[in-house]
């Protein structure tokens, strides 16, 4: 395991799980523009309150 940038994550992740809790920095960081930047197959975990995941955006992004 190794520490990094969530832009990272999404580029480079098989899988993703999110137990983090939500700040104004950290809120919908998980939407369209994440999975924009994946590699195809990436399954998210969300183990975290609500508000890490931009529902609407992850949406957009897997209807593209």
């Amino acid at each position: 395991m190794k520490l990094a940038r969530v832009e990272e994550i999404g580029e480079n992740g098989d899988f993703v799980r999110v137990d983090t809790r939500v700040t104004a920095k950290r809120k919908g960081i998980v939407g369209e523009g994440f999975l924009k930047k994946g590699k195809g197959k990436l399954e998210i975990i969300n183990v975290g309150r609500g508000g890490i995941i931009d529902e609407e955006g992850v949406v957009n992004g897997l209807d593209e």
